[in-house]
């Protein structure tokens, strides 16, 4: 890839990812592995606290065994960038 000062980020709003969708470690890194073909090298991921996870998962059967494949998604999300070479951020919605 060439390095000419462009940068591709992605913002990940998993809540909704995982909503219909049961995620495992490995489906986190094929989905990262497919941002990266893309060129990405910046990866924006929405921070939600353990209480905003018990909601979502209070509401959707995907999002609870997703929280109990992964633990932590940011964490996972993060050391998955990271082995890519990719930025990793985790961004906070402080209104939501």
């Amino acid at each position: 890839m060439n390095d000419d000062g462009f940068l591709i980020s992605a913002l990940v709003d998993f809540p909704d990812d995982c909503h219909r969708t049961v995620f495992t470690r490995e489906l986190v890194g094929e989905l990262i592995d497919k941002l990266k073909w893309m060129g990405v090298r910046r990866v924006y991921w929405n921070y939600y606290h353990r209480g905003a996870w018990d909601r979502f998962a209070d509401r959707s059967p995907a999002t609870r065994q997703t929280i109990e494949n992964l633990g932590e998604p940011v964490a996972v999300g993060c050391r998955l960038a990271h082995e890519r070479g990719m930025e990793f951020y985790a961004t906070i919605k402080p209104y939501e």
